[in-house]
Formats: structure tokens, sequence, C-alpha cells
């Protein structure tokens, strides 16, 4: 090989198999109201009690529910003062980097989601409550979406993922759905249509007018 050249990276290889699964999974996304993208991560709150909140860091896990309104799941909320809103338990708040991906918008009651059939029957990875509840709320079916960057007890730091807080970089694009939370790939910016149903979200397809 002569002076100056240089190994050119080797083109990862799609099986056939993945090929088909992605089509799949695209077309899905078509049929419903998504908003997202693949690994599309969000920084997020849950509330519980202190017996709880002490289990979770034990176990490195949050493991999802029996029920809920949109399943048995582990729900999320944007910020701490709605996370506390909604708690059925209260005393520590979790703060977590959520792996959202792509996800399912619900304007309504869906208590019989699962991972199973929101990934294979809507090509989604996680849920978004809107419009049917008094304020948005993520849900995601799997612990391994969940990365506990912090816990507090009554106001009080009592666990910190140092590994994930150093590496954290926040959107800083203030015209960016994810400002001044975390995402992978480029910013998202809300539709700004006063005409189209979506004004103010983030949607895939094109404007509805």
């Amino acid at each position: 090989m002569g002076a100056g050249s240089s190994k050119s990276k080797p083109r990862r290889h799609i099986s056939a198999y993945h090929k088909r699964k992605l089509a799949k999974m695209a077309k899905l996304r078509q049929n419903y109201d998504v908003e997202g993208f693949k690994g599309r991560v969000i920084t997020l709150y849950h509330v519980t009690s202190v017996d709880a909140s002490k289990s979770i860091v034990n176990s490195k896990k949050m493991l999802r529910g029996t029920m809920g309104m949109f399943g048995g799941g582990i729900y999320f909320a944007e910020t701490i003062d709605i996370a506390n809103s909604k708690a059925h338990q209260s005393g520590a708040t979790i703060t977590a980097d959520v792996n959202l991906g792509f996800s399912l918008i619900c304007r309504q009651s869906e208590p019989n989601i699962n991972y199973e059939n929101l990934h294979f029957t809507y090509g989604c990875n996680s849920v978004k409550g809107f419009g049917c509840v008094s304020n948005t709320e993520y849900v995601v079916y799997n612990w391994g979406q969940v990365v506990i960057t912090n816990v507090s007890i009554e106001g009080n730091d009592y666990y910190t993922n140092s590994k994930v807080t150093k590496k954290r970089h926040y959107c800083k694009n203030s015209l960016c759905l994810y400002y001044k939370g975390k995402h992978i790939g480029n910013c998202r910016k809300m539709c700004s249509n006063s005409s189209c149903i979506y004004n103010g979200e983030y949607h895939l397809a094109k404007c509805s007018s």
C-alpha cells in the first residue's frame, strides 16, 4: 500500500432477513401516529417510594408494573413536578436516560399494550400518552431501555451514576423538540404550521394541511 493511502472502513453487511425486518417496521409505522427516530434518548423522571428506589438502585433495574393506562410498563414524566403529580407513592425521585426510539402516540387508554405487540404490531419502542392524560407521559416495557442517572430521597442525592453524567451532552438548540434533553442523531424541529394538527409537535409525515 502506497504512502499516504489509508484503509477504508469495511461496509456493514445487512442480511436479507434484517432488511425485510427493517422494511416491515417502517411500513408499520406509516399506518400509525408515530414520533421519534431510532436510538432517541431523553432524560425523564419517575417518582416512587423510598424502599422501592433503594431496591432499584441495588438491582440497577426498573421493572415494569402489572397494569396501567397503557398496560404494565415503566412510566415516566417530562418534569419532576409532573412525575410527583402522577405518582402513586412518593419520597424518591428517579432521573433516567430513557431510550424511547420510535414512540406510538396514544390519544386514548390502551391497557392491553405490551412489549411484544408494541414492537411487532406497531413497529415502535415506546408509548407516548398525549391528550388523554393531564400531562404527557412516556412508557417503555423493557428495563434495558432505562439507564438510571440519579436517585434522590427527600430532596437529597442517594445515588448518582457518574459514568453516565460525565458523558451526558444536552441539546442546546432551542428549536429542537429535545432542547435541554439528550438525543442521538440530528435535531428534531417542532412543526410551526398553525394549520397542521401536529402544530407544536414533531411528526414524521408531511403536514396534515
